[in-house]
Order: structure tokens, then C-alpha cells, then sequence
């Protein structure tokens, strides 16, 4: 299978790589992606690519939480299009189904979901692909980008429990706390947010 993403999944690309002192249209070319790539934010490109733009981000800034720290950056600009449909949605809870409905729109890598139980409720991505290089950098690319969409939707009502990561922690766990706001948790089923 060819995975899939739209180019909107690089939103802020060049202004965060360049925060981190970094070539963003060097390491665009060194994975394979046109320097304008961003110039149409609808156009699907190479997942693969996707991951390995992180993956040489994070080597070459020395910065083993680059896709957190970009997901948080980038926000709700990843979405492109989809970011009309959730904002005018009659409530959280349809802006999130509309979200995981039409998800395979913006990714054909992952799926987006919303699962209620008990006195919790999980926001997932996941994947049945394994051994993605730059698959750790998506994976928390991911939880930031949730993070923010929640932020987004719910304002200063969003206070999740936890954050889950499918891999193990990358660096100390209070630089993770620090950036997220929650304590982790790590080697989990999915990458998720865990609210009320």
C-alpha cells in the first residue's frame, strides 16, 4: 500500500525548522520532497517522505522531541480543509467524529478516533504499520497536533489526563510534562489523549 498525506501535514515547516537552525528546503530535498512543496497544501504526498523529513530534523537540530515540539507549533494548520468541517460542527463531540469520518481525506496512514468509556473518553491515531523511519517524530508529531486541536475546540475547558505514546520515552520525562502539561505515558496500544 502507498501511504499518503497531504502536503498541509508540513504546515510551518519552514519557519519552525528554521527556529531550530535549520535548512528547510535542505532537508526537504535530502527526503525526497520539492522545496515548494507547501505552495499547494492539498497536494497528497509520500508518507514515507513525511516521516523522514521529521526523522532528519530531529537528527540534524539534535532535537529528540522535534515532532512535539513542531506538532505544537503547527496546530490546527495541519488540517487544512478538514479545520472548516470540525469548526463548524454543532459540538466537540461531532467536530471530532467529523474529524475521524473524513480523516483518510487529509491520511491514508492512520485513523483518527474518538472511544468513550466509563468516566473517560480516548482522542486516538492509529496505524497498523510498523518500522516507519521517523515513526517515533509522527507518533508525538501527532499528540502536539492534538493537543492543540483540543485547545482549539474546547479553549481553557480542555484538561486532559494524560498524554499516551506507542514508543518509549526519548528524553526525561519532565521535558515531556513541561511541553504537554500532563505526565506521559509511554509504550501504550496508540498514540492518544485521555480526557473526561
Amino acid at each position: 500500500m502507498t501511504y499518503l498525506t497531504r502536503a498541509s501535514s508540513l504546515h510551518g515547516f519552514h519557519e519552525f525548522a528554521r527556529s531550530q537552525n535549520l535548512n528547510p528546503a535542505e532537508l526537504l530535498r535530502e527526503a525526497g520532497l520539492a522545496r515548494d512543496v507547501l505552495d499547494n497544501p492539498d497536494a497528497l504526498i509520500s508518507f514515507h517522505r513525511f516521516a523522514l523529513v521529521l526523522e532528519l530534523a530531529s537528527k540534524a537540530s539534535d532535537n529528540p522531541l522535534f515532532g512535539l515540539e513542531f506538532g505544537l507549533y503547527q496546530g490546527v494548520g495541519i488540517f487544512g480543509s478538514l479545520l472548516y468541517l470540525m469548526r463548524n460542527a454543532k459540538s466537540v463531540g461531532d467536530a471530532l467524529r467529523d474529524l475521524g469520518h473524513y480523516f483518510h481525506v487529509h491520511d491514508n496512514y492512520g485513523d483518527v478516533a474518538v472511544h468513550r468509556a466509563d468516566d473517560h473518553a480516548l482522542l486516538y491515531y492509529a496505524t497498523e504499520a510498523q518500522n516507519l523511519p521517523g515513526g517515533r517524530q509522527v507518533s508525538e508529531l501527532v499528540v502536539g497536533v492534538g493537543h492543540q486541536l483540543m485547545r482549539t475546540l474546547l479553549g481553557s475547558r480542555w484538561q486532559p489526563a494524560v498524554a499516551m505514546f506507542q514508543h518509549a520515552p526519548a528524553v526525561n520525562l519532565a521535558r515531556y510534562r513541561r511541553l504537554l502539561g500532563v505526565a506521559p505515558r509511554f509504550n501504550s496500544a496508540f498514540d492518544a489523549w485521555m480526557f473526561d
